[in-house]
């Protein structure tokens, strides 16, 4: 009896040092996956809404891919030059972001605009058009990024800065779908989407 006491007390010894270790883990993937997820979404999203305005598939798939790779590479850029010091600046550096620093949003959607920009010029189509169509995508793709760095923060039940831009990205992202089936100029959408998260970003920030 003895025995099993002793056993069952290792046992519960074992698992408690563990869990929190589990737990931490977990609370470590949350943000990866959901920013994933968001980066997933906001492009299938975009694509769809090319898709709705009777844009070709094709068309559709290049402006996608576009806007992945410009934003992919300026947000890459800026966090480079403004959140390094020059001293430090290496192609290393700017190389292996998994190792120096990140991505910078702003980069990205500055890379999204000029990639846009270069290739629907070249496609002799209108930019702000299509810019509009990533409005509400974007603003989604935001909302579930803070979600997941809120989830992340072991602060669930609690206020935070990223539960307050959760619910700002969230209800920029449901007026810009309530606005959608009203006509508006080209490129209304894209700055009220930015002009929105702007001041969001100056409240908050």
């Amino acid at each position: 009896v003895s025995k099993r006491i002793v056993a069952h007390r290792k046992r519960i010894s074992y698992n408690s040092l563990n869990l929190p270790m589990q737990i931490q883990n977990f609370t470590f993937l949350i943000y990866p996956v959901f920013v994933f997820a968001a980066i997933l979404l906001t492009l299938f999203l975009f694509w769809r809404a090319c898709r709705h305005e009777l844009i070709d598939s094709q068309e559709a798939f290049d402006f996608t891919l576009v806007s992945l790779l410009g934003a992919a590479f300026f947000s890459r850029v800026f966090d480079f030059f403004f959140h390094n010091n020059p001293n430090d600046w290496s192609v290393d550096r700017l190389l292996f972001f998994n190792r120096y620093g990140s991505f910078e949003f702003y980069g990205a959607l500055f890379g999204t605009a000029i990639g846009l920009f270069v290739f629907l010029r070249l496609r002799k189509t209108s930019v702000w058009s299509v810019m509009d169509l990533m409005a509400a995508p974007v603003a989604f793709g935001q909302t579930l990024i803070f979600l997941g760095s809120y989830l992340a923060s072991n602060s669930i039940g609690k206020l935070n800065l990223s539960l307050y831009y959760f619910v700002g990205c969230f209800l920029i992202f449901l007026i810009l779908k309530r606005l959608a089936s009203k006509k508006k100029h080209a490129g209304f959408f894209v700055c009220f989407y930015l002009v929105s998260f702007s001041i969001l970003d100056m409240v908050l920030f």
